[in-house]
């Protein structure tokens, strides 16, 4: 929730926009056996309006592909591998979420965000 973008798509966070989502996890991480990597994931993560509904509709597929499409490591030919560890990643989630609400209308989840007072 650090970076200002969305934590699925990479969309960049735009203050005016108040149609962005808080999603609640207990911190967790995930390791990737195909190349020894663990990943580490924040309790808070921020979704634009279109992974939110994904999320919502627990559209992991969906929601996997979209992570794996707008990854900034995307180059020709290693879409499946970004979709393998989008799949880890947010099957962990998932087994972790608690609970969302609207961005803009809880305070401590917006202090963290670029352009934030």
């Amino acid at each position: 929730m650090r970076t200002g973008m969305c934590e699925f798509c990479g969309k960049v966070w735009d203050p005016m926009d108040h149609t962005w989502f808080c999603h609640h996890v207990e911190p967790f991480s995930v390791h990737d056996p195909d190349n020894g990597v663990t990943y580490e994931y924040d309790d808070e993560w921020v979704a634009c309006s279109i992974c939110n509904v994904l999320v919502l509709t627990r559209n992991k597929k969906a929601l996997a592909l979209r992570t794996a499409e707008h990854h900034p490591g995307r180059v020709p030919g290693n879409l499946r591998d970004l979709y393998r560890v989008a799949e880890m990643m947010h099957t962990a989630f998932f087994e972790r979420w608690q609970h969302s609400h609207p961005l803009h209308s809880r305070r401590e989840c917006l202090i963290n965000m670029p352009n934030v007072q």
